[in-house]
């Protein structure tokens, strides 16, 4: 009966992983809906709320969305994008978008130089933390890249590509870092790689033969969601830029964030019983009673 209880424990904890992440958009959402109440105004993009009055509400959900994507365990390469996925939502978060024109509005040069040394401490932190977290996942036998030898070609390639497009990234951060004065490009490239990577997780359930998951059906929905996050994600922009200029990036983005949900929810859904490796517990201790 142990074994049957530590697997109802692990079902549990999958389910929760998968439905804090929803909360955690939704809070994010239901605070910038406040925001417009309480102070007028709707920010241009999500990222803004990090210089505005709602700047606990964005990090406190970033930070948390970063968690869920990082610890949640997917398929070889899906738990590889959502890991990238992860990795670069901390950045978003803690790298404000337009700094640039934030700091130049600075007259104190104390304060400018606090700022500017309090957002090289936060990105070194992600920086130290992703290395001690790649380290601990190889020596586990946990890291998702290990098992991608036997898998398709294109699989191995996205995950090659990403490693020279993760690899360029913490370049340009390190060189940021070192000089310290407007951190540009970080906010974008991290959200280009974010997008991205969320994307990819939802196209390895949309073609998961590509992806080397044999033994998983196409969902025609997830080929749509991946579409319509990448190519889909640049048509709403541009038309929004022509009919809601200003607010154009927020609708964009919550167009990419209203997209992963719904694959984020299906999923849920589809595999609430979840994880399998606590469903063979479970039937392997009912068979032993």
């Amino acid at each position: 009966m142990a074994a049957l209880r530590e697997a109802d424990l692990a079902r549990e904890t999958y389910r929760h992983l998968r439905m804090i992440l929803v909360a955690l958009a939704a809070f994010l959402l239901i605070g910038s809906i406040f925001g417009l109440i309480f102070f007028g105004k709707f920010e241009g993009s999500i990222s803004a709320n990090y210089l505005g009055p709602l700047r606990d509400v964005f990090v406190a959900a970033l930070v948390g969305i970063a968690v869920c994507l990082v610890a949640y365990r997917g398929r070889t390469l899906e738990d590889f994008a959502l890991n990238l996925a992860g990795f670069y939502a901390l950045f978003v978060a803690f790298v404000p978008t337009d700094l640039d024109d934030t700091l130049r509005g600075i007259t104190d040069p104390a304060i400018r130089e606090e700022m500017v040394n309090g957002i090289r401490v936060s990105t070194i932190s992600v920086l130290v933390a992703a290395v001690v977290l790649v380290i601990a996942e190889k020596l586990t036998g946990n890291w998702p890249g290990d098992a991608l030898g036997s898998k398709p070609k294109k699989a191995k390639g996205f995950y090659r590509l990403s490693w020279l497009l993760a690899a360029v990234f913490v370049a340009l951060l390190v060189y940021r870092i070192w000089e310290g004065t407007d951190f540009a490009w970080i906010h974008y490239a991290a959200t280009f790689g974010l997008i991205i990577s969320m994307s990819v997780a939802v196209a390895c359930n949309g073609w998961p033969k590509a992806a080397g998951e044999d033994d998983l059906p196409d969902q025609s929905l997830y080929k749509w969601i991946a579409v319509g996050m990448t190519l889909g994600g640049i048509a709403v922009l541009l038309l929004a830029y022509w009919l809601f200029r200003g607010y154009h990036v927020a609708i964009a983005e919550w167009w990419e964030v209203g997209l992963f949900l719904i694959f984020w929810v299906r999923e849920t859904i589809r595999n609430w019983d979840s994880p399998a490796r606590a469903k063979k517990a479970a039937e392997a201790a009912a068979g032993a009673v």
